[in-house]
């Protein structure tokens, strides 16, 4: 069985397949697939799993303040991002004047507590606002508009996203 994850904004994304089926998707026919490239409002990516194939190297998440020191530490301004970035690691869009690479991948969940007891709807509102904090004013209410109210992965963007919504560089 193939799946996608629905989406409530028009999208020109392309459809990101799994194997591996989870909550909340809708199922996508071999003939839909064919022709989910420029659709409106029909069909986009879906939350990430194990079996998603995405571009290297992975940047994990982890306590905030930490992977946040990290990803200032490891980009300057002028940076470019590539790869993908998981949870915390997604802080390293709010360094200014950081570039992405269009194949680049951004996943943004609801943060959880301290003492997470793998519940999804068990949030930490602060931590998350935590996370967005530091993003351009446009996408940091994008994501706060579509997180939902679950931990689990509901926002993605590729860096082809970042640089057509939200005015990113592209990676030269």
């Amino acid at each position: 069985m193939i799946v996608v994850k629905r989406i409530e904004r028009p999208t020109t994304q392309r459809c990101f397949l799994s194997s591996i089926g989870c909550r909340f998707v809708f199922v996508c026919s071999i003939f839909a697939l064919s022709n989910c490239e420029n659709r409106t409002n029909a069909f986009a990516q879906q939350a990430p799993t194990l079996a998603h194939i995405s571009p290297s190297p992975w940047r994990n998440g982890g306590k905030v303040a930490a992977v946040r020191k990290e990803m200032h530490s490891e980009f300057t301004s002028g940076s470019c991002l590539r790869g993908t970035f998981i949870s915390a690691a997604t802080t390293a869009l709010e360094i200014p004047g950081v570039r992405v690479r269009r194949d680049s991948e951004f996943w943004f969940h609801n943060a959880t507590p301290k003492d997470w007891d793998g519940n999804p709807w068990h949030i930490a509102w602060d931590g998350t606002l935590d996370v967005v904090s530091g993003l351009p004013v446009s996408l940091r209410k994008d994501v706060l508009a579509r997180v939902g109210n679950t931990t689990e992965y509901r926002v993605f963007y590729t860096g082809d996203d970042l640089i057509n919504l939200f005015k990113y560089m592209e990676c030269s």
